[in-house]
């Protein structure tokens, strides 16, 4: 999700990844053994196989020439040659007695060599970022073999492995991955590969390459490849393909060989927060740990609160108050959650705007509220006139304020903190009374009568019982500041919307005049709050550019600001070469309803774009409103922005969402690349409702979505939706909480995207069905029933791994994700073969979830039990005439078995078992009733167990005796029976058999 995501500049990259069952790393590796040992072993092997080394060691002697790098774990060894790479991986089988003893511990290795096909044998590999830690070898008594200072690489190398195409191997966390690097040209066909030492190569159903070795599995997962085409994001499938000579090689769509290839974001975990609402989050906030801060209006008197918290009710029966709320990194449980409010409600309700976090995780709050809202004994300002700004700063546990403070009169939109804890704040006020320190701009400039207003830019020190500095920020028209950031010098950059034609600008600043009805500002002042750095207006002159929903800034490492927001401007400043330069479609303009989103990179002296771009296209007919409203930025520069859209005709990419949920706002979530040419990701985010509808005391609440990132590059986003069907992963709430009204009040949403795979749960088996058979049973499927399964979960017969499926959640989880809900009740189903059964005694069966996370869960008991001795309660036919002809006998009982077999006079015969009326059938040959008596009929199981079942007779019987009792008719009208005539003769006896003659 984060420039690192693009896997190389090449036109093409294969990923791969070695490491233990990770999902959506394509190669993994699994070690399955059937001892005791190895499978404690494997259960810590969650986050790979062995603790991972220092790095990729030089071979300078301390391994075959022939090896050119070493890379240690603690359960084995890869060696890298000019075309291979040789895995040693060890198993410790475990000693008699049960423990685990270094002398006594033997070690059973298997050796899976992956080898390169028509690879080139004088490939160079060389090490890349070498890291600051040297491996050293002390061998023997002689100095002169020893090894010192070895060094160890980050990555290595192979350069021209094939024309055109590098590799490239690499640890990611956990895992070892390597990426087929293809230069434009290239042919991705020439790439082919083998595994020495392979006991069986396949690709199963998934589309996941299996590669047997001993009691070893290496699964290389199906390759996911993307590439960028004309800006544009596009999945390649990719597939394995295994010749009759277990060569294997890749299988891709037709692709752009001039383009990169990217890694696709997941979604870690989506919930809803709220009562019977309404409820919405206005901003969003995340610390280093990766706990997310969500802050916005509570109009629920029912909004889960946490027990020890600041404020644990709303006040009043009607509440108008504001939410502060903090999640786990997980986001599997609520940290704390707090109300945050006064008693009074109508026109004075407490309206939280923005929050910021510090290192230590206090969190910062503004907004606008009434009198009565709570305020520190220390506080700068400790009493409002009417609606008034506040800004809280609330303790780490959220159970106290360290101070809060009043600001006004005016209305808070945004705050944020630098490294000193000292609060900045930015808002509007229409007062001339509004409090100024060392002031830029000293009086308020709005016109004494009409619609009018200041922006303000205020600095609080860390007590929050002073301004640093604090002065208006505006012309004599309507100015408001909507977002604020601070870099690491402490210089403050706000950005806002502004009508006024003498709004402050500076020298130099990109531009200086008012262009459209209003335009968007964005605004620099140094450190000292005494001065401008610069000052710029940014708009079209056809219509206006508008901050008015949210409009947002984030700043990176080296000063440049990014700024977004909504404009109706078609001439709104874009760049060329930016990812969508064009406004939308020219016959629905003028006099409308549309609005483009816009992302724009300004300098850092302000003085130019660096890139500029519409994101969402105008055009209320065919495109709909587009509306950014929140932004972060990432070490790399890719800028992430969140947003509102009406538009079924967004721009995604590679998204999460793929449709427009159906009702009249989706939220969005864009990542751009750091030139603004091409989208890295753009996903929808909404259900079929409304998200970030109205909630709050006034207009400037249509504020939408805010985002915020944690330092791996993770994207939090945080809104509002009254969407029954909103998208949820691993939820803390899973619905909305009032879905009874015709128009639904609204609740929180909170979502967390990840460029990485979520960590998955532990698994937990319950239950398995059926959990005891006969030794000697045919191959069955065996169910487990527990919680924390997941698709790629195994479950594990004496360790050793079984083919298995997994059959979704029982209650509320999502069968198809990866990600379901911890604790969900889950079921997987194992496929047992006969070999597995063919001895009398007990396994242990275990289900093992792959990493990261994962692991194996406790284990349950299956029995083999000893083969019964069957009961024969009757049989089918019970007797037959003798020289009959050959028939099946049925045999009725129990403790019947496949393996049971009917005995004929203790001699067997073909027995056929059917399971599911529990007979038994038997082919009794016409020789068996060639003598008149009786036969013993028994059934036998055979050992180990079984025996003989009762005995029953079957009758073989004597011909019967003719015994005619009349003829029919005797006679005719004309006389008697005469050749020819037809008469029927009945009596006892009779059979088919049965002739008769008349006399002549």
């Amino acid at each position: 999700m984060n420039a690192k995501a693009l896997i190389c500049a090449f036109s093409c990259v294969l990923l791969a990844a070695l490491t233990l069952l990770v999902p959506r790393g394509p190669l993994q590796y699994a070690a399955l053994g059937n001892q005791k040992y190895t499978q404690k072993i494997h259960s810590r092997l969650a986050a790979g196989y062995g603790t991972l080394g220092p790095g990729f060691e030089e071979n300078r002697g301390q391994a075959d020439s022939r090896v050119k790098f070493l890379y240690r774990r603690s359960n084995s060894t890869l060696f890298f040659t000019a075309d291979a790479v040789t895995m040693a991986l060890r198993d410790a089988t475990e000693t008699a007695g049960g423990s685990i003893n270094r002398q006594e511990t033997t070690r059973r290795e298997s050796v899976l060599r992956m080898k390169f096909l028509a690879a080139s044998p004088s490939a160079k590999v060389s090490g890349l970022e070498k890291l600051a830690g040297n491996s050293n070898y002390f061998v023997g008594d002689d100095p002169a073999n020893w090894q010192t200072n070895v060094p160890n690489f980050a990555k290595i190398k192979y350069h021209d492995l094939y024309p055109g195409i590098d590799l490239v191997y690499y640890s990611n966390g956990p895992q070892l991955e390597y990426d087929l690097l293809v230069a434009p040209g290239a042919a991705s066909e020439a790439i082919k590969f083998t595994f020495e030492g392979a006991d069986d190569v396949r690709v199963d159903a998934q589309g996941d390459l299996i590669v047997g070795v001993g009691t070893a599995n290496v699964r290389l997962q199906k390759p996911l490849v993307y590439q960028n085409v004309n800006s544009r994001r596009h999945a390649l499938r990719g597939a394995y393909v295994v010749d009759a000579a277990n060569q294997i090689r890749f299988q891709l769509d037709a692709y752009d060989k001039s383009t990169p290839l990217v890694i696709d974001p997941l979604l870690v975990y989506s919930s809803y927060l709220g009562g019977k609402g309404p409820d919405k989050a206005n901003a969003i906030a995340v610390d280093t740990a990766g706990s997310a801060y969500v802050v916005g209006p509570a109009g629920s008197i029912d909004f889960p609160t946490t027990v020890g918290s600041f404020q644990t009710t709303c006040n009043g029966s009607s509440c108008g108050g504001s939410f502060i709320t903090k999640f786990n990194s997980a986001g599997t449980a609520l940290v704390y959650s707090t109300y945050i409010s006064g008693r009074s409600f109508s026109g004075n309700a407490t309206t939280a705007f923005g929050i910021a976090v510090d290192a230590i995780g206090n969190a910062y709050v503004t907004g606008s509220a009434g009198p009565d809202f709570p305020v520190t004994a220390n506080a700068f300002q400790t009493k409002a006139l009417g609606l008034t700004a506040f800004a809280a700063k609330l303790n780490p546990s959220g159970d106290q304020l360290v101070y809060s403070t009043f600001l006004g009169p005016g209305s808070a939109m945004a705050i944020a903190v630098d490294a000193f804890g000292s609060a900045y704040v930015t808002g509007q006020t229409g007062s001339t009374t509004f409090p100024t320190v060392n002031p830029i701009q000293a009086k308020y400039a709005g016109a004494p009568t009409g619609v009018s207003g200041d922006a303000f830019i205020s600095k609080l020190d860390p007590t929050g019982s002073s301004l640093t500095y604090s002065t208006y920020l505006g012309g004599s028209a309507v100015d408001t500041g909507f977002g604020i950031a601070v870099d690491a010098s402490g210089a403050a950059f706000v950005t806002g919307n502004t009508s006024s034609a003498d709004f402050p600008v500076t020298t130099g600043a990109f531009q200086t005049t008012l262009r459209g009805f209003s335009d968007a500002f964005v605004v620099k002042v140094n450190p000292q709050g005494s001065a401008f750095v610069y000052s710029t207006l940014l708009g079209g002159a056809q219509s206006s550019t508008n901050a008015f929903y949210g409009g947002a800034i984030a700043i990176d490492a080296v000063g440049n600001a990014y700024v977004v927001g909504a404009t109706s401007a078609i001439d709104f400043p874009v760049t060329d070469g930016a990812f969508q330069t064009a406004y939308g479609d020219s016959s629905t303009l003028g006099g409308r309803l549309d609005v483009a989103a816009f992302i724009t990179k300004l300098n850092s002296a302000g003085t130019a774009l660096v890139y500029s771009t519409f994101l969402g296209a105008g055009g209320f007919l065919t495109s709909g409103q587009n509306m950014a409203t929140g932004v972060a930025v990432d070490a790399s520069g890719d800028a992430y922005v969140a947003g509102i859209t009406t538009s079924t005709h967004f721009p995604i990419e590679a998204p999460v969402q793929v449709r427009y949920g159906g009702g009249f706002t989706d939220a969005f979530v864009t990542e751009l690349n750091p030139s603004g040419s091409a989208l890295v990701f753009s996903t929808y985010l909404g259900g079929s409702g409304l998200e970030n509808p109205f909630v709050g005391s006034s207009t400037t609440s249509q504020s939408g979505p805010g985002i915020a990132l944690d330092p791996a590059g993770n994207a939090y986003i945080a809104g509002g939706t009254n969407s029954t069907d909103f998208p949820t992963v691993n939820p803390i709430q899973s619905s909305l909480a009032s879905t009874t009204l015709t128009i639904k009040p609204s609740n929180v949403f909170v979502a967390k995207l990840s460029n990485s795979p979520p960590v998955n749960p532990a698994p937990t088996a319950q239950t398995i069905t059926p959990d005891r058979v006969f030794v000697g049973s045919s191959p069955f499927s065996l169910s487990i029933a527990g919680s924390n399964f997941v698709s790629r979960s195994v479950v594990r017969w004496n360790g050793a791994g079984r083919a298995t499926s997994f059959n979704g959640t029982g209650q509320d989880g999502e069968s198809s994700s990866d990600s379901i809900r911890s604790g969900a009740l889950s079921q997987l189903s194992a496929s047992i073969p006969a070999s597995d059964v063919a001895t009398v005694g007990t396994a242990e069966i275990t289900v093992f979830t792959p990493g990261p996370g994962g692991g194996a869960s406790n284990s349950l008991t299956f029995t083999i039990d000893s083969n019964p001795i069957p009961v024969l309660d009757g049989i089918s036919p019970i007797g037959a005439g003798v020289g009959g002809p050959a028939f099946t006998l049925t045999a009725r009982g129990s403790q019947f078995l496949p393996t049971s077999v009917i005995r004929w006079n203790g001699s067997d015969r073909t027995t056929s078992f059917d399971q599911f009326r529990s007979t038994l059938t038997a082919s009794i040959p016409a020789s068996d009733l060639a003598a008149i008596g009786v036969a013993t009929v028994e059934v036998f199981n055979p050992a180990p167990g079984g025996g003989a079942s009762n005995a029953l007779t079957f009758l073989i019987n004597p011909p019967p005796v003719v015994n005619p009792g009349g003829i029919v008719p005797a006679a005719t009208f004309s006389g008697p029976l005469v050749a020819g005539s037809i008469a029927s003769i009945f009596g006892t006896n009779l059979s088919l058999s049965t002739a008769a003659s008349a006399p002549q």
